[in-house]
C-alpha cells in the first residue's frame, strides 16, 4: 500500500467525507497506483462509508429537490440503493410548500406579479424542482 497516497487520503477524510469514487479520482489524481487496496483499508476501518456521505450530503443540501440530491450522489458515484434508502429516509416538502417558504424569505405575498413569479421559477429551478410543477403552485398565487 502506497503510504503516501494513504497519507493523501487520510487528510482529506479529516476534512469532509468523501465518496468511494470522489476519493479514487483525487488518489488518481495525485499518485494514481494501488488505490483499491487504499480504499479497501480505509472502508473495512470505517473512514470511508457511502451512506455516511450521503447523508451528510443530504443534510448539507437542505433546499435541493430530491431529484437534484440525487443527481449529484448519482455524479458523485453513490450505488443506488444506498442513494434510494438515504433519500427514502427524508420527508421531502411540497413544492407548493417550497414556493410558501421562498416568498416569506422574499418577503412576499400573492398576488405575485410576473417578474416576482419568474424569480421564484429560476430559484426553484436552479435546485432541481419540475418546471411544471413550479408553474402549477405559481399560478394559483399570480
Amino acid at each position: 500500500m502506497d503510504e503516501g497516497a494513504l497519507t493523501y487520503a487520510l487528510r482529506l477524510l479529516r476534512r469532509r467525507d468523501y465518496s468511494r469514487r470522489e476519493l479514487a479520482r483525487r488518489i488518481d489524481r495525485r499518485s494514481g497506483a494501488g488505490r483499491d487496496p487504499i480504499l479497501d483499508w480505509l472502508e473495512g476501518k470505517g473512514y470511508l462509508d457511502d451512506r455516511r456521505f450521503s447523508l451528510s450530503f443530504v443534510e448539507s443540501h437542505p433546499g435541493w429537490s430530491r431529484r437534484r440530491v440525487d443527481a449529484a450522489l448519482e455524479e458523485r458515484g453513490v450505488d443506488e440503493a444506498i442513494r434510494n434508502e438515504v433519500l427514502d429516509s427524508r420527508t421531502w416538502p411540497s413544492v407548493g410548500q417550497v414556493v410558501s417558504d421562498r416568498m416569506s424569505r422574499m418577503g412576499l405575498r400573492a398576488p405575485l406579479d410576473r417578474e416576482q413569479a419568474a424569480r421564484i421559477a429560476r430559484a426553484l429551478s436552479r435546485v432541481g424542482y419540475d418546471p411544471a410543477e413550479i408553474e402549477e403552485a405559481l399560478e394559483r398565487l399570480l
